[in-house]
């Protein structure tokens, strides 16, 4: 190793041309030499060494062994005098050596975190929102980013300072996700009128729980239930409903539509109660289809159309199966149970967005 290549280097062009050209043995004392240059001299740099010295490190970063970037993540995640510019390199590699600074380095605040939530993957999100006392504009962007693992973690993380508007997608995203729902009734700090409005989807062990933690009374949860429209379809429809009237059903469904309670949550509980008249009223209702062509499509037009129906409301996968059990019970054709494992789906729910589910309907609906 050349003698230049020590932290008292202060030729940044040198040690440019030594990342571009030094062998494999060379490169992980040069990225200590260059990490110690940047620890020594970071206040003193300027903007455009600032910028040699990331490129520098960029450069040498997937050469060096990864048990030496996770020795420096761990040691500088506790260094709250490290600087920036190397605690936002380890940020973005691999999640090994992402998560200690990640999860505590004090050097990176709100700002940084938030656009790191923007930039990287599932496993990196997971790990800033288990961070303890997350910043609010972060837990924005990991509500808005809307991965289901990422945001029950972040509902756990009982110190994550959750904003109003956040809060108020992640009551979206549980109204089509029972895994969320637990979790985002526990938070001491939810909002009123975020609990009033998820009262009406959960089911009556997580509405108690709502009254006695306190977060609403019981004549705030009845109030919500009647601006729904009287009665929650998880609360019991009307026996007529519940034997099939269609008159009954969509009377209920124009009730919360009107009220705007007529939401994914609210047809995925419809669904587990057995509540099918309901369901397909209301999905007719959100699909702006007629309830003819929403009944062909969820028992006539195959697998495709069922999982294009499911994603245009927002239901997510852990839902499909469920969608299918129900269509095949109603139908009486026991091979919609199958749709469930079926590739083109796995593949559908993967990649489509609403706007190609919605193409996918209309070509099935029109055949």
């Amino acid at each position: 190793m050349p003698k230049a290549a020590t932290a008292s280097i202060a030729n940044m062009s040198d040690l440019a041309a030594m990342a571009r050209h030094a062998d494999a043995a060379s490169r992980g004392r040069l990225y200590e030499a260059v990490i110690r240059l940047v620890r020594s001299r970071g206040s003193e740099l300027t903007d455009p060494e600032r910028v040699l010295m990331r490129d520098i490190l960029g450069r040498l970063t997937d050469h060096v062994e990864k048990a030496l970037r996770q020795a420096l993540a761990e040691e500088l995640a506790e260094d709250s005098g490290a600087p920036v510019d190397i605690i936002l390199l380890l940020a973005q590699d691999e999640i090994d050596v992402a998560r200690p600074v990640l999860h505590k380095s004090d050097v990176i605040g709100g700002p940084e975190l938030a656009d790191l939530a923007r930039r990287l993957g599932e496993a990196h999100q997971l790990v800033i929102a288990g961070r303890p006392n997350l910043p609010e504009e972060p837990s924005q962007v990991l509500a808005e980013n809307g991965i289901e693992s990422v945001v029950l973690a972040l509902l756990n993380n009982v110190t994550a300072q959750i904003p109003v508007a956040a809060f108020a997608t992640l009551a979206r995203l549980a109204e089509g996700s029972a895994r969320l729902q637990g979790p985002l009734v526990s938070r001491t700090d939810l909002p009123g009128d975020i609990a009033a409005r998820i009262a009406l989807v959960v089911g009556e062990d997580l509405r108690q729980r709502l009254i006695d933690s306190g977060q609403l009374s019981p004549a705030e949860v009845n109030a919500a239930i009647a601006r729904a429209g009287t009665r929650t379809p998880q609360d019991a429809a009307a026996p007529a409903v519940l034997a099939g009237d269609d008159l009954g059903a969509q009377r209920l469904v124009e009730k919360l539509h009107a009220a705007r309670q007529l939401t994914p949550g609210l047809l995925v509980k419809a669904l587990t109660r057995n509540q099918m008249t309901v369901f397909e009223f209301g999905l007719a209702k959100l699909t702006d289809l007629p309830v003819t062509e929403t009944r062909r499509a969820l028992y006539e037009r195959g697998a495709e159309c069922l999982a294009a129906l499911a994603l245009a409301i927002g239901l997510d996968r852990s839902i499909f199966a469920t969608l299918a059990e129900a269509c095949a019970v109603r139908s009486g054709r026991p091979e919609i149970r199958a749709y469930a494992s079926q590739p083109e789906v796995a593949r559908l729910f993967e990649r489509a967005t609403a706007k190609e589910a919605f193409r996918i309907i209309r070509s099935a609906t029109a055949q």
